[in-house]
């Protein structure tokens, strides 16, 4: 497999077990049974946007905590932006498997050929984390105007979606905070000449929104830029992984009569070796 360039020039921060937030791998209790990620789970759910957040919303709020041991509010969900809860999945994905890794697929551009690489996901772990937002960008546009624009977050994608927004220049300027020091007057459009460069500025301030990985083809070596959907996957992979969970559930509790809390209340690696007793009394 190959390695992408965008994988070898990260730095690989271990998943945060301080800080603020307290982080607890998903599948460890009941409440993740009731996610519904639909039917049949993929490895990458075909879902809109909208609909993507909705469960990473569900996943954050089910398996965050603060130091009170209190859920992340809804609320206070909506105002996260998409930066800071993408890292949270990440940590909920990385807390107890830091190696993880996505294993992907591609078609070269130049020779046509499929092939396949690794996205280790340690890799894509910010210096911020889940602690705090990135801060507001400083832009200058193309008229010379200095601008502050926010990062979005799942409040703007339900705004937008509500109002039926479309299109780079109405859905940037709902980021604008301000123009030249002042807050922009009610009606204010961004012209559209700013759309695109302006686009390209949040897209280097929030790289793994909107992540494109450079994988060389291992048949002619040709650098590809693949375009990777980093909540979409995540969200597969948490899918298939309940998926799992209840056919181990439905195999122990049939061997055992032990209840979902009884079950998930055991380590991992202990239900992984009844299961394995299980099916060796099978063959048997």
């Amino acid at each position: 497999m190959t390695t992408p360039a965008f994988v070898r020039e990260r730095a690989s921060p271990p998943p945060q077990r301080g800080g603020r937030w307290h982080v607890r791998a998903f599948g460890s209790e009941v409440t993740d049974l009731d996610i519904h990620f639909g039917s049949p789970p993929a490895r990458e759910l075909a879902t809109s946007a909208s609909a993507s957040e909705r469960l990473a919303s569900q996943l954050l709020h089910a398996c965050l905590r603060d130091g009170s041991g209190q859920p992340v509010a809804d609320e206070d969900l909506d105002t996260w932006t998409l930066a800071r809860r993408l890292q949270g999945l990440l940590q909920i994905r990385l807390i107890d498997e830091p190696a993880a890794a996505l294993h992907l697929a591609a078609v070269c551009d130049a020779c046509h050929a499929e092939f396949e690489f690794e996205l280790e996901l340690a890799r894509c772990v910010q210096p911020q984390g889940i602690e705090h937002d990135p801060p507001p960008l400083a832009w200058t546009s193309p008229g010379g105007h200095s601008i502050t624009v926010r990062l979005p977050c799942a409040a703007d994608l339900q705004s937008w979606q509500a109002q039926g927004l479309r299109g780079s220049t109405h859905l940037a300027t709902t980021l604008v905070a301000q123009v030249d020091g002042c807050s922009p007057e009610a009606g204010f459009v961004i012209p559209d000449a700013w759309a695109e460069p302006l686009a390209e500025r949040l897209a280097e301030a929030d790289p793994l929104t909107a992540l494109s990985v450079a994988a060389a083809c291992p048949d002619c070596g040709h650098q590809n830029d693949v375009a990777v959907d980093l909540v979409r996957l995540l969200l597969g992979g948490f899918a298939l992984q309940q998926r799992q969970l209840l056919d181990d559930l439905a195999c122990l509790a049939r061997a055992f009569h032990w209840s979902e809390a009884q079950i998930l209340a055991l380590p991992a690696w202990r239900r992984a070796r009844y299961l394995s007793r299980i099916e060796s009394m099978d063959v048997a």
